[in-house]
């Protein structure tokens, strides 16, 4: 998600009717010394969200799950969860969400945590602690074994992404701020040196979970459907880790999150994602980096702006894309990205999914049903 401007969230007061029944922890099967990730469920999809009550993207409670259950009649298979390599302030915090990540699966839902290294937040540009470089030179190895270590001692599946929105430049991981395209100052001269210090970095994270046999964790390789800059260098291709060390694709596609009243800002879900058949289309370009792993639309939602557009209908449309035997996109996983915040300018960006009684009647609909399933499944890979 774009976020030019810091983000204050406001807490949410709405109380429950009624307290929502806790999950049973989901099955996990005993993979030995194979890793235990979470697999595709064919001719259905994984129901997940963000419904964090704050703006550092951590508020989560036992009563904010229960209530977002309430709210959406609907259990999350995956609850989504940043993880902040840097507070506020700027100095370094790697330190592994214990008590989240316990609460998701005491739920029976996978905690989705999204590793972000960066040392001041919601800053643009490049940052001053977290370079690339000095991830892949192993600057914070001892902080990350400790971080993968906590997490095989406690062992609860995770589904782990690092560096979010890779090829947005309003993250400072992006290769405008680690290299861009020059070619002859990293590694190989046939690879732009920003996303290639990139791949080497995640390279170098999920490397090191490996070394400390952190083994119940799937790997999720992150990008915008649209992207900026529109540069050459900053494809999705230049920064994919390969094969080897990622599990599953995901793309965000946001429509209008800045209130604006015109409607020719407003832009359908589709549009970013393309026509399916065209191989320049964005989500043709991001499954054809691994045509067999499984994808999702790991972030999407629109703001309510009934003077540029009809949000019950942009959530319609873009569940009714993804939904059931013939759908316009092959998707595994959608997490809709539920939030509310102050721009600088004073104007409200309103992506909750309760933003208005028609929005939330609309994603009600849209995610009933038995095509979403509520629940994580889990197989053993080498």
């Amino acid at each position: 998600m774009r976020r030019f401007l810091i983000l204050l969230a406001a807490a949410l007061s709405v109380v429950p009717l009624a307290p929502s029944p806790v999950a049973a922890s989901p099955h996990v099967p005993a993979c030995g010394a194979k890793r235990t990730v979470l697999v595709p469920l064919g001719e259905r999809a994984y129901h997940t969200a963000y419904f964090s009550s704050v703006g550092a993207e951590t508020g989560y409670t036992d009563e904010r799950i229960r209530w977002w259950q309430d709210l959406t009649r609907r259990h999350p298979a995956g609850i989504y969860l940043s993880n902040h390599w840097g507070t506020e302030r700027g100095s370094i915090h790697i330190a592994f969400p214990a008590d989240k990540v316990k609460m998701f699966w005491r739920h029976g839902s996978l905690p989705m945590i999204r590793l972000m290294p960066w040392s001041k937040r919601w800053e643009t540009g490049a940052d001053p602690v977290f370079t690339m470089q000095r991830i892949v030179r192993g600057d914070f190895d001892e902080r990350l074994r400790g971080w993968f270590d906590d997490a095989r001692n406690l062992g609860i599946p995770l589904m782990l992404e690092f560096g979010v929105e890779v090829n947005g430049e309003w993250f400072p991981w992006n290769g405008k701020w680690n290299g861009g395209g020059t070619t002859d100052g990293y590694g190989s001269d046939r690879w732009p040196d920003g996303p290639e210090r990139f791949r080497d970095a995640y390279r170098h994270v999920i490397t090191l979970a490996r070394q400390q046999h952190a083994r119940k964790i799937t790997w999720n390789f992150h990008v915008d459907a649209d992207g900026w800059p529109k540069r050459w260098w900053n494809q999705p291709k230049w920064y994919y880790p390969g094969d080897g060390f990622i599990d599953w694709l995901s793309v965000s596609d946001y429509g209008e999150q800045v209130p604006t009243g015109n409607p020719a800002r407003w832009n359908p879900f589709i549009e970013k994602l393309g026509d399916p058949g065209d191989p320049s289309s964005s989500y043709r370009t991001v499954r054809r980096l691994a045509p067999d792993k499984p994808f999702a639309v790991m972030e999407f939602g629109v703001t309510e702006d009934p003077d540029a557009g009809d949000k019950p209908a942009w959530i319609t449309q873009a569940y009714d894309s993804m939904r059931g035997p013939g759908a316009r996109y092959d998707v595994s996983l959608v997490s809709y990205w539920s939030e509310k915040w102050t721009n600088g300018n004073g104007t409200l960006s309103d992506l909750r999914v309760q933003s208005s009684p028609g929005s939330l009647t609309a994603y009600r609909t849209a995610i009933a049903g038995s095509f979403f399933a509520t629940s994580p499944s889990f197989g053993c890979r080498a």
